[in-house]
């Protein structure tokens, strides 16, 4: 009989991270800021092995250090009416981790340096008593600013451009009591799954679609709510797996269109 045996590795990992902060409060309802923060990934090690070859030892890897600089505002107008923040951001990885081939075996290594720019605006809005909007927008720019040749030029899971947009709607059934409308689109630009770029895993722009309807009994004990999560049923991936040592792609899909029912009792 075959067996495996694995040889032993120690490390070890310290970090102090850090924020810097500076606020002004124009009036009651705006704030500026500007920070300065630091922060760390814990290093560790890749157990994934080849079967068969004694005595390997576990593949370590070094933390990784982020630092970043952002400047915003955070808002509210019209007597609490209009929520809005904004900020923008830049951050600098040393020692990104990244999945990376060794042989037929993923491990986690540090290759790469990065850096990502961005944008982010959040909204909300009561437009009247019953209705509320909200806007979330995100605009990344990232790039790699050193790394090995089996890496795709662009990193992983940083869409360029994000958007969500819901709304809430109550109504007053009087004795009755209430419903609650609720609906949220959400859209992503081209998603790359993995390190390499994969073609098979990398996902194109994608907008999914959830609602839902909500009862609310009178005196607010029994909620019943009937929803519905990608409603269009678009076919979308989330995360796969690529080995171009044996030339094995595999990808893993979201769930498609699915509704459900649900009843909440609250004492």
């Amino acid at each position: 009989c075959n067996s495996l045996s694995t040889g032993t590795a120690d490390e070890s990992f310290t970090n102090l991270s850090y924020t810097i902060s500076l606020a002004h409060r124009w009036t009651d309802d705006v704030m500026t800021y500007l920070s300065y923060s630091t922060g760390y990934k814990s290093g560790g090690f890749s157990g994934r092995t080849v079967a068969f070859i004694p005595d390997q030892t576990p593949f370590p890897f070094n933390e990784e250090e982020a630092a970043t600089i952002e400047m915003g505002i955070k808002s509210s107008w019209f007597d609490n009416r209009l929520r809005l923040n904004a900020a923008l951001f830049d951050t600098s990885f040393e020692d990104l981790q990244v999945t990376i081939q060794s042989g037929v075996a993923p491990i986690t290594a540090n290759a790469a340096e990065a850096s990502i720019r961005g944008f982010e605006l959040d909204m909300m809005a009561a437009v009247t008593d019953s209705l509320q909007l909200t806007l979330a927008v995100g605009l990344l720019d990232g790039e790699y600013d050193e790394k090995p040749p089996q890496l795709g030029d662009n990193l992983v899971n940083a869409p360029e451009s994000t958007v969500n947009f819901g709304f809430v709607y109550d109504v007053d059934l009087n004795n009755a009591g209430s419903l609650v409308l609720r609906g949220d689109y959400t859209y992503k630009s081209k998603i790359y799954n993995n390190a390499e770029n994969t073609r098979l895993l990398t996902q194109e722009s994608i907008g999914l679609l959830d609602a839902s309807i909500s009862w609310i009994s009178p005196d607010e004990h029994y909620t019943a709510t009937l929803g519905g999560k990608n409603l269009t049923d678009e076919e979308h991936l989330i995360t796969g797996f690529f080995q171009p040592g044996i030339g094995y792609t595999e990808g893993v899909f979201a769930r498609p269109n699915e509704w459900y029912l649900s009843l909440k009792y609250n004492f």
